[in-house]
């Protein structure tokens, strides 16, 4: 008899573990794929809030306004984040020009600014050379094919990273950094190198790997060269860049002895030009006179002549000058002459007699001022400001000076300021003249006394000046009409409120007027009532950084009102 409970079909056996081990990892990885393609703020289920409340539950939900897990809201572009990349670009590189950091800074700002840093190679053209020698390295490869302006400059101990940086340079350490970057040179578009202290053989290291004859140290892009080293005692000439930079433009030498080659400084526009002082003399007039033969082209010129160091001088090697040669610098337009020693040197008067100078329109004869009395000092009368007496050689320098028919600005300080070489050089070269600054504490009531008369007689009466006018067969000395002073500049003089007040009711209230506005500065006896008490007279007076407790004195009635004729 059969079983009444049999089945009807046989069962199928089960699975094997390893099966279902396989099958449970498939699944798996299919969960944790959807998991991380799907966006966590599109989950709808709230996330607990954790707050240091004792009160609330570190469990309880979110409400209606609540803030999901990891979810932060799109935040609005800042304003400055609307500018385009390049004007971007265009603020980074100038800023650059004033931190050298910038770079750096603004590329650790934002990703934006990141991106845009990276991508403007001439925001990382500029090179300080110090210890960090491994982030120059990472700028200039950044700058890509960009020109990179190379400068070693003095820098104040910093103290970052356990690391400090000091301002003293040892010759090794300077050629440390010129062996970084001198194969580089042919993209050096300006070369700045200063030392404010002593230190051997400091040229040498600096300026040894840019000498030779060599195509490589040629300099095609450089257009701009600094060299200062004003404690240097080395008399060593040196010849850079293989004699050829085509595009240098300006050019500021002080403390270093260079061969003047046309094919290096035959282009310049703008020198400031300080003598080293190895030669004196007429070794020192021989070499400057063939310095400003080959730079012919110059507009901006500054020859500063600091104490001599020795009383002997080095020979130049230069051939003499011919007797009747002259240095035609027809382009210059701005002279200025530092004399920082006892006297005029002879070699500038030397230099001076040989000029040229057709359209020059500034000059400016310059002379450190003298120190300042010390407050600490019990004896009120040693309160007067220390004067330097008047250059002795001013006479001569007066006879070499050729008439200067166009200069419109003359500016005479400390030790130039003497009131009769500055009469006679009015009177006598220059008759256009419209801005006159003085700033020397010799000037004081005498001196705008006689300024003034000198000017009403100059300007009613018209005196012959060493101009000659060929009538038939005889010369005859031309008269030239002297122009009117627009502006009259003091600075630091001794002058004080009822003299300057009397030279304006004189001279400037009369029926001739020669002068049309003065400005009055740093005078300590001058305060800022002048101003109200000369604007009855009509006179345009301006008066300002006075020691008169009220900074800037201004007028009830306008500072630039002009004269009326």
């Amino acid at each position: 008899m059969p079983f009444t409970l049999r089945r009807s079909r046989r069962a199928e056996p089960p699975p094997s573990r390893s099966l279902v081990d396989v099958v449970k990892s498939k699944i798996r990885c299919c969960h944790e794929k959807k998991d991380r393609s799907k966006r966590e703020y599109d989950s709808f289920v709230p996330q607990p809030i954790r707050t240091n409340d004792p009160v609330r539950s570190l469990t309880t939900l979110t409400t209606r306004h609540a803030v999901y897990h990891r979810y932060e809201a799109p935040r609005r572009p800042h304003r400055i984040d609307r500018l385009p990349a390049e004007l971007l670009a265009c603020i980074f590189v100038l800023g650059s020009e004033d931190e050298v950091m910038l770079p750096l800074i603004v590329s650790h700002v934002s990703r934006k600014w990141r991106a845009v840093a990276l991508q403007t190679p001439s925001l990382w053209r500029r090179i300080s050379l110090d210890t960090r020698l491994r982030l120059w390295t990472a700028h200039i490869q950044r700058a890509k094919a960009c020109t990179l302006d190379i400068e070693i400059t003095p820098q104040t101990p910093i103290v970052s990273n356990r690391t400090v940086r000091r301002g003293y340079l040892a010759a090794q350490t300077v050629q440390v950094y010129m062996h970084m970057v001198t194969p580089h040179l042919p993209r050096w578009r300006s070369l700045t190198i200063e030392f404010r202290h002593y230190a051997p053989y400091l040229w040498n290291a600096a300026l040894s790997e840019c000498c030779g004859h060599n195509y490589r140290l040629q300099a095609p892009y450089l257009e701009h060269l600094t060299l200062v080293h004003s404690l240097n005692d080395d008399t060593k000439e040196f010849t850079l860049f293989n004699g050829y930079a085509p595009r240098l433009r300006s050019a500021v030498i002080q403390g270093i002895r260079l061969t003047w080659l046309p094919s290096l400084f035959a282009n310049l526009t703008s020198l400031d030009y300080t003598h080293h002082g190895f030669t004196r003399g007429n070794d020192a007039c021989t070499e400057l006179y063939y310095m400003l033969q080959v730079s012919s082209r110059l507009r901006e010129l500054r020859l500063a002549f600091p104490p001599p160091r020795s009383h002997y001088s080095l020979d130049s090697h230069l051939p003499d000058i011919p007797g009747n040669t002259r240095v035609h610098l027809d382009h210059l337009h701005t002279l200025e002459l530092y004399v920082s020693s006892g006297d005029i040197p002879s070699a500038l008067i030397q230099l001076v007699a040989r000029l040229r100078l057709r359209a020059l329109r500034s000059l400016s004869l310059r002379s450190p001022m003298p120190p300042t009395p010390s407050r600490s000092n019990r004896y009120p009368q040693d309160f007067a400001p220390i004067l330097y007496p008047p250059f002795y050689r001013l006479p001569q320098f007066l006879i070499s000076l050729s008439r200067f028919s166009k200069v419109t600005h003359l500016r005479v300080d400390n030790s130039w300021c003497d009131r009769y070489f500055v009469l006679s050089l009015l009177k006598s070269h220059m008759t256009y003249l419209k801005h006159l600054t003085l700033a020397s504490a010799h000037v004081n009531d005498a001196f705008l006394w006689a300024l003034g008369d000198d000017m009403r007689r100059r300007y009613q009466v018209s005196y012959p000046i060493p101009k000659v006018k060929l009538v038939g067969s005889v010369k005859h000395p031309e008269k030239v009409s002297y122009a009117t002073l627009d502006v009259l500049e003091v600075i630091n003089a001794r002058i004080s409120g009822e003299g300057l007040l009397a030279v304006v009711r004189r001279m400037l209230g009369g029926g001739v007027v020669w002068v049309k506005e003065v400005w009055v500065k740093d005078c300590q006896g001058v305060d800022g009532t002048v101003m109200q008490r000369a604007d009855r007279f009509g006179v345009g007076l301006k008066v300002w950084g006075n020691d008169d407790g009220q900074g800037r004195a201004e007028s009830r009635g306008s500072m630039w009102r002009k004269l009326r004729r």
